[in-house]
């Protein structure tokens, strides 16, 4: 099924688009396809044609499937003078952590190019992606932009594009950046970028600056070697790690003593969304780790075992996880757990987090059964 699935979304795909243009609709189409992301299955078609492995075969079969969406657009439908057109990743390579996965001796793994880091982690090499934007008469062909642009700021800028309000009952992460589509700035509105893993917020991104509050590298050496996903963490001893990405893409050289000046702006950055947040509920669950981050306060857990790696064994409750609590009001970086001297806050987070999981119909990993999902 992996191997032929990216056909079926296509096929589907412009299906879909047939329907609402016969219907007199516009639409908005999100078409994820399966290349890149281990485990790459190549369908029957593309087996074997890069002669580099199962990667390249499906680097091939997925520039493949653009062609056809083009075409729909195109000569089908005939609306591509009035479509905008995103080919964009939320993230690099999985690199070395599942570079396993190849066939033929050949790595199932791209290259993070001169940025440092894969998926997993929050360094450049990990969250720097390219994207694509295509919109005959309003994107000017062959240009190239070096403005900040998180997915994010898709939703804002496309609100922008067909008329809509942004609600205002909530914040708001993403930014308008019509004007970079447009030609019309050469930075964009966004200046810096906050990066998560989980609900920990663990980097900031100011300009051209990058600064860490966890300290993130692989595990292992030599062919053990294991990062992304597979990295060890750490808090930083009161003061965060800073590099200029600009002059230092790799991030090998920490300057945040010689310009301690950046941390006032990035670190205000940090105070703004800590701030915006402070009367919020947010809610977090991936791949079985949890989290709840309510009026200043988060709660996490991570399971014993992975679900996937159970089998048939029971899954254990909710309250039989181990959980962390932190009060992110007075300790951002996490490394007071205060879970033992506060149980009450701690089940009080809990109950929420039940509640939210009801309230959004998230699949809770403690049943076989997964409707909603």
């Amino acid at each position: 099924m992996r191997a032929n699935i990216d056909h079926e979304l296509v096929d589907k795909s412009i299906d879909f688009m047939r329907r609402q243009k016969a219907a007199g609709k516009p639409f908005f189409l999100y078409l994820p396809f399966s290349m890149g992301h281990i485990p790459n299955l190549p369908s029957s078609e593309f087996k074997g044609k890069s002669r580099i492995g199962n990667y390249g075969d499906k680097l091939m079969e997925g520039d493949y499937h653009v062609g056809p969406i083009l075409d729909a657009l195109k000569q089908q439908l005939g609306v591509d003078d009035n479509t905008l057109l995103v080919f964009a990743s939320d993230n690099r390579p999985s690199g070395e952590a599942f570079r396993e996965y190849g066939n033929e001796a050949t790595p199932d793994m791209g290259s993070s190019g001169p940025f440092r880091g894969e998926l997993g982690e929050v360094t450049e090499g990990s969250i720097r992606t390219a994207a694509i934007m295509r919109w005959p008469g309003k994107v000017k062909p062959n240009t190239t932009s070096y403005a900040m642009f998180s997915i994010m700021d898709f939703l804002p800028t496309f609100a922008h594009i067909v008329g809509g309000a942004m609600p205002t009952d909530r914040p708001i992460d993403g930014v308008d950046q019509i004007d970079v589509l447009l030609g019309n700035s050469a930075m964009g509105h966004r200046e810096s970028l906050l990066s998560f893993i989980g609900g920990d917020l663990v980097a900031v991104r100011w300009k051209q600056w990058r600064l860490y509050f966890t300290d993130i590298h692989p595990t292992g050496t030599g062919p053990q070697r294991q990062p992304g996903p597979f990295s060890a963490s750490a808090p930083m001893a009161g003061y965060p790690k800073g590099y200029n990405i600009e002059m230092d893409p790799h991030e090998d050289l920490v300057v945040v003593g010689p310009f301690a000046w950046v941390l006032e702006p990035a670190l205000k950055v940090v105070e703004e969304y800590l701030a915006s947040v402070k009367r919020e509920t947010q809610y977090f669950e991936m791949f079985a780790n949890r989290g709840i981050y309510h009026d200043g306060w988060y709660a996490c857990t991570t399971p014993p075992v992975p679900p996937w790696l159970l089998g048939t064994a029971k899954l254990p409750e909710i309250n039989d996880y181990k959980w962390e609590l932190y009060n992110i009001a007075d300790d951002y970086s996490q490394n007071n757990d205060l879970a033992a001297s506060n149980p009450d806050k701690l089940h009080e987070l809990q109950a929420l987090f039940l509640t939210e999981a009801a309230r959004y119909e998230v699949c809770r990993w403690t049943t076989r059964s997964c409707p909603a999902l």
